[in-house]
């Protein structure tokens, strides 16, 4: 497995720190994924952007405020904190 050592700004990993958002674990996996995903056929990737793309743009796409989208994390992250399941979705 390779290492990669992450550097943050002070401020900002103490404001992450204070959240609760990540940490050093979490990064160190989340990298560790994506990197694991960089030999994957990059057509699999442009396919995937393109359908995305494809569905932002139909006439049915279903968009959401930014107030929205706050209301919905604010919730998920209440739960997650607190050890609950995460609030079901509308979807």
């Amino acid at each position: 497995m390779t290492t990669i050592t992450v550097e943050l700004p002070d401020d900002l990993a103490a404001r992450v720190s204070q959240a609760g958002l990540l940490s050093s674990p979490a990064i160190a996996s989340l990298i560790a994924s994506a990197m694991a995903h960089l030999d994957a056929d990059p057509r699999h990737f442009e396919q995937a952007i393109a359908a995305s793309v494809a569905q932002a743009d139909s006439v049915d796409a279903q968009w959401f405020t930014h107030a929205e989208v706050t209301a919905e994390w604010a919730a998920e992250r209440l739960a997650l904190l607190s050890g609950q399941p995460l609030p079901a979705h509308d979807a």
